[in-house]
């Protein structure tokens, strides 16, 4: 367990936990969801890594703020669609895969 302690920071980086996240396979879905497995880690590294893939260097000071929230904004909106399976997320044929235990 000591050695978890130790090494646990550098093996769960910000792309584990936006994977964690956005996982489609059922079962990550439900424990990702799940109140009692909510980490604040996991939504600090979305947003991490929003302001570094899509942030736009080339705006400064507060229009460089104004820009990432509204990637952020986006961002949450998408995901509850994901995890509701409602709007580009709605069809069955994205979710085939995912729940198929032959692919993992």
């Amino acid at each position: 367990v000591e050695l978890w302690k130790i090494r646990r920071k550098p093996l769960l980086n910000d792309f584990c936990h936006d994977a964690y996240l956005m996982s489609p396979v059922p079962e990550m879905v439900r424990h990702s969801t799940n109140p009692e497995n909510k980490d604040p880690e996991d939504f600090r590294a979305v947003y991490k890594l929003i302001s570094k893939i899509l942030g736009d260097y080339s705006l400064t000071g507060e229009a460089g703020k104004q820009h990432t929230v509204g990637l952020i904004h986006e961002f949450h909106s998408e995901y509850r669609k994901f995890k509701n399976k409602q709007g580009d997320f709605q069809s069955k044929n994205i979710w085939i895969m995912a729940s198929d235990p032959r692919v993992l």
